[in-house]
């Protein structure tokens, strides 16, 4: 495994380090992180993580862009209908095309993991903005909820109804 220093671009051979740990670069003294191959897609930094799957940040090899990569829990993996409904949500959602919804690349199984693609999104969630701002601006808040109320309504057009709407998923 071999990436590109962000500070110097040297080349460097990862291969033998852990995924996900912290090294410096050796010719420029960066700080990076090793990442892991996952299928098609390098994961490079767990994002967020919950009861039901984690989200990196990741790259597609393919396509060379920065997506986000949703990896079911091993524990929930193990369950063929859950999985199944998992893969299918991210189906249909994939259907829809709207500014407030964030797009869904594709989905699958690698190693016996179901995962979704998705576009990333680099300026973070709700919830993070909650956390470094206080007060937020109240016509800030009302356009946002005003987006997330006309994403929510285009999804239950396509039969989607989300069940863990909060700051950390908007």
């Amino acid at each position: 495994l071999k990436i590109f220093c962000s500070g110097c671009k040297q080349k460097l051979d990862v291969t033998t380090l852990k995924p996900f740990s912290q090294f410096q670069c050796p010719v420029c003294g960066v700080e990076l992180t090793v990442p892991q191959r996952f299928d098609n897609y390098l994961l490079e930094a767990a994002e967020g993580m919950g009861g039901m799957a984690t989200v990196y940040r990741g790259r597609d090899m393919t396509l060379d862009r920065e997506v986000a990569i949703k990896v079911l829990s091993p524990a929930v993996a193990r369950d063929r209908e859950r999985c199944e409904l998992f893969l299918n949500e991210a189906r249909t959602a994939a259907t829809i095309n709207h500014f407030a919804v964030i797009p869904i690349y594709t989905c699958g199984i690698f190693e016996g993991k179901p995962f979704i693609v998705m576009q990333y999104m680099k300026n973070g969630s709700l919830e993070g903005k909650i956390s470094a701002a206080s007060p937020l601006p109240v016509a800030d808040v009302a356009g946002w909820m005003k987006s997330v109320a006309e994403g929510l309504e285009c999804a239950h057009r396509h039969g989607i109804i989300h069940h863990d709407i909060k700051p950390g998923n908007i």
